[in-house]
Order: structure tokens, then sequence, then C-alpha cells
């Protein structure tokens, strides 16, 4: 799949659950360095994932499956770190695009 098609009902999340954390989703104006795309903040029980606006769906998927993939390793101390959560954020995202019948409902 490339960034100019569709996906079926996709629609960013307003909120990711892990857990007993539920981390809202929120673009972010002014919240992110130049060269992020998202971040994870974790400020009292429940994180805030910070996404840039602007992105093409495929990007902002991407980026929201790092940002999941963050909350994961933190919650569940996975000890993936950056490098790990980089890796498993591809193969995602390759699971994904080669087999969307794993994730979307055949219409």
């Amino acid at each position: 799949m490339n960034e100019h098609e569709t996906i079926p009902a996709w629609h960013r999340p307003t909120r990711i659950r892990f857990g007993p954390y539920v981390a809202s989703v929120h673009t972010a104006e002014g919240q992110l360095e130049e060269h992020e795309l998202g971040q994870i903040e974790w400020g009292g029980h429940d994180p805030k994932i910070h996404l840039k606006p602007g992105m093409s769906w495929v990007q902002e998927r991407s980026t929201l499956i790092h940002e999941a993939l963050h909350l994961a390793d933190d919650a569940a101390a996975l000890g993936l770190g950056e490098e790990g959560v980089q890796r498993l954020e591809f193969a995602l995202m390759e699971l994904l695009d080669k087999n969307p019948s794993l994730f979307y409902p055949l219409t």
C-alpha cells in the first residue's frame, strides 16, 4: 500500500489502551521538536501521545504505532529502547501492508 491509497475506515484513534493505561492521542502544535513526528508524555497516571499535524496517513499510522509501542515498552518494562521500538514498528508496518486481512475487516 502507498500513501495515496485508502484503507478501510482509517480514523486516527483518540485513545490507545495498554494494561491499566489509556493514552490520549493529540496533534501537537508547537510541542514537538522540528525533527520529531511524535512523542509520548508521561504525566500522572495516563500518558498523552502527541503527533505532528499534517502527516500523510501512512506516516501518521506508522508514528502512532511507534508511540504505542513506547507505551507498551514503558508500561510492561520490555526493555526495547528506541532501537527495539523502531525495529518492531518496521515489522508491524510490514505485516499491516502485506497482510491487511489480519488487521482490517473484509468487506
